[in-house]
């Protein structure tokens, strides 16, 4: 692996494509607690490591907009 990084061949896993439209209705419902956390995930099909990094980036992207 570190050979192939070093050629620029290996670039680890391809981040998984989010459906902002989704996220954004589903992370609604999720903080008016109409839906838990793990069936946030599974609306977006990612683990719920990957949804709480998620929800981390968009809390942030949220608070520089405002």
């Amino acid at each position: 692996i570190e050979i192939a990084k070093q050629k620029g061949i290996y670039a680890g896993r391809k981040p998984k494509k989010i459906d902002q439209a989704l996220f954004a209705e589903s992370y609604n419902l999720w903080r008016t607690r109409r839906i838990t956390l793990v069936e946030f995930a599974k609306r977006l099909e990612v683990s719920r490591s990957t949804m709480y990094r998620l929800i981390e980036q968009y809390e942030k992207q949220k608070e520089k907009q405002e």
